[in-house]
């Protein structure tokens, strides 16, 4: 997949002040269980159990969640499973693989959400990242 790294800690501030303004451009690619059509928006709340490292998904706000959104378009299907491109609007640990388990449709691979063992692989990659160069300004554009 796809990831930035920065040089200096200057350029890692900068680079995480883009992220908590949502500013970053995140999209990935991910293989889920079952037959989905089209495209949607996915908008929930999390609550990440750091105990069991795993979240869960409410569709209303409880105690203690954060907000969840992305976006999902279908690209294909294959033996009983869909392949979507995903955007996140918000970037929640476990997001994407929590919230397709809260849809029904668990990433495939994904056996702590539900998924099918798929030989030990989680089908979910990094397929695109841009943001603001640091220091030029300049729009950065990275695609596996």
């Amino acid at each position: 997949g796809v990831m930035v790294l920065a040089k200096t800690s200057k350029c890692a501030s900068r680079l995480s002040d883009q992220i908590r303004r949502g500013e970053f451009h995140k999209r990935y690619e991910a293989v889920v269980e079952g037959h989905i059509e089209g495209r949607g928006r996915l908008v929930n709340y999390l609550v990440k159990d750091e105990r069991i490292n795993k979240a869960f998904i409410y569709d209303e706000a409880v105690p203690d969640s954060r907000y969840c959104e992305l976006y999902y378009e279908v690209t294909g299907h294959e033996g009983g499973r869909s392949k979507v491109l995903i955007d996140l609007v918000t970037g929640r640990p476990h997001q994407i693989r929590a919230q397709f388990a809260h849809i029904g449709h668990p990433l495939a691979g994904d056996v702590k959400y539900g998924g099918s063992p798929d030989g030990g692989k989680l089908s979910l990659r990094s397929v695109s990242l841009s943001f603001r160069h640091p220091v030029s300004g300049k729009i950065m554009e990275f695609k596996a």
